[in-house]
């Protein structure tokens, strides 16, 4: 956030300070200059030009810090002397950040008084700044003021060549010196709104980057759903009645052939339909709020319930876990998990599958394990990407799609997904959800279905673990 200095507090006439109304006015018009001026160098040159009305009857230069911190590059100046050749020596005079008088006042965060004779024992000049200084002070300065802008991070310095040094007394020092601590928090706020502005049009950048994205991916989805599905439906309809008019006149290899190509066009359109319903995770509407995790589990389980009795397998929810998510997202994440199982289930034991959960203030953290084939740990990233298998056709069938719609999904929910396992044991899957909803609401969820299913005379159930 970005503050205004406020004129009407610790800007009063002080006799021991030497400033009196008129110099106060002067700062306050500072002030109102900072809080409505935006532009860096506008700013300065504005401030400049009040601090010559001050009385000040010298030549001033603002230089300010490159971005490598070598040089000070002028950025502005006011010109009320007559000695031109002085300006001409100075007005686009770069200096060295380091060997020079300005270099000391900002690396000292404080004023530098060189009056009189060029030189101070506390400064050691570099050779050609010095032969500079001195050709500067021939030309008619009696005195350089040099004050440091320094506000979160070193500006640059104002420098005072002045032609009496008498007009340039101890007032008038700390005067410019108030001016300047104020131009340094105008200079802060010009760059903060400068690089808040930054941000802003990064963002909408990034919005249309995003919006474009979703428009190609509905674009996607309306090819994938019409114009590439056609095809391959009139590839099956004409393969079905190619089968059923002329099965009898086919030869094994025929038909064999027939057979490869009636199963070539169906995982097409299985792939398809999954690369369908991952470009359509990002661009849904989302409807977030609690859910029993039982409520997606029972749901998900709905149309495999035939192959989990085939498979033996049995579904054990530890307690009444609930989680911040989209209904249908969430059955479908669920169903996918366990679509995996029962894909990579190991041949020598019935399927079990262990759901429990544990939550903090932030998160709930859902951990799917089941006593699979498992995979290798080195894995544990690529079985998210899309497409990639551990296994080809021949041994597990697949479109390498299931666990990357499980990481969008979460995702999407700005949560995430990690995988462990080992081979021969089983893996287990951690999805974390951000918390949106207070424990008041969560514990106001019914379920729609009995948390504890009842066992049927198959071996799918699902089991409360206070059975």
């Amino acid at each position: 956030m970005v503050t205004e200095l406020d004129s009407r507090h610790s800007l009063q006439p002080d006799e021991s300070s030497g400033l009196a109304r008129q110099d106060i006015d002067h700062l306050i018009e500072i002030i109102h200059m900072v809080n409505r001026h935006c532009d860096e160098e506008t700013l300065i040159q504005h401030v400049l030009d009040r601090l010559m009305q001050i009385g000040v009857s010298s030549f001033v230069v603002a230089r300010r810090l490159s971005n490598d911190k070598s040089l000070m590059v002028p950025v502005a100046q006011l010109n009320p002397t007559t000695n031109d050749a002085l300006v001409d020596t100075l007005a686009n005079l770069t200096v060295p950040a380091e060997g020079t008088f300005e270099g000391y006042a900002l690396a000292h965060r404080e004023p530098l008084v060189v009056n009189g004779e060029v030189g101070t024992p506390d400064v050691e000049l570099a050779p050609d700044y010095l032969d500079t200084v001195m050709f500067v002070a021939q030309r008619g300065a009696t005195g350089g003021y040099f004050f440091p802008m320094v506000g979160a991070d070193e500006i640059g310095v104002i420098t005072f060549y002045a032609d009496d040094q008498a007009e340039f007394d101890t007032k008038r020092q700390k005067l410019v010196a108030s001016a300047v601590r104020v131009l340094s928090f105008g200079i802060d706020k010009c760059r903060m709104l400068r690089t808040f502005d930054d941000q802003q049009l990064a963002l909408a950048a990034t919005r249309d980057r995003l919006a474009a994205s979703n428009r190609d991916l509905q674009d996607f989805a309306y090819v994938a759903s019409h114009d590439l599905q056609e095809p391959l439906r009139k590839i099956q309809a004409f393969g079905d009645r190619l089968e059923n008019l002329a099965a009898d006149r086919l030869d094994d290899q025929q038909l064999l052939n027939l057979e490869k190509m009636q199963s070539s066009s169906s995982k097409m359109q299985s792939l398809i339909q999954d690369l369908l319903r991952f470009s359509r995770i990002n661009t849904c509407d989302l409807e977030v709020g609690p859910v029993l995790v039982t409520e997606l589990v029972h749901e998900a389980t709905m149309t495999t319930q035939g192959a989990l009795e085939r498979a033996g397998a049995t579904i054990e929810i530890l307690g009444e876990p609930c989680i911040d998510v989209d209904r249908k997202l969430g059955v479908q994440l669920f169903a996918n998990l366990i679509g995996n199982a029962l894909k990579y289930r190991s041949p020598d034991r019935p399927l079990h599958l262990i759901i429990g959960a544990e939550g903090t203030d932030r998160s709930t953290t859902v951990r799917v394990s089941d006593n699979g084939i498992g995979f290798e740990q080195s894995y544990e990233k690529r079985i998210f990407d899309p497409f990639f298998r551990l296994h080809n056709d021949s041994e597990i069938s697949g479109s390498g799609i299931g666990l990357a719609l499980c990481r969008r999904i979460t995702e999407r929910h700005d949560g995430s997904i990690e995988a462990t396992g080992s081979e021969g044991v089983g893996a287990t899957f951690s999805l974390s959800f951000p918390r949106v909803s207070s424990d008041d609401s969560e514990s106001s969820v019914q379920p729609k279905k009995p948390a504890v299913l009842a066992k049927s005379t198959t071996s799918a159930t699902t089991k409360d673990s206070h059975e």
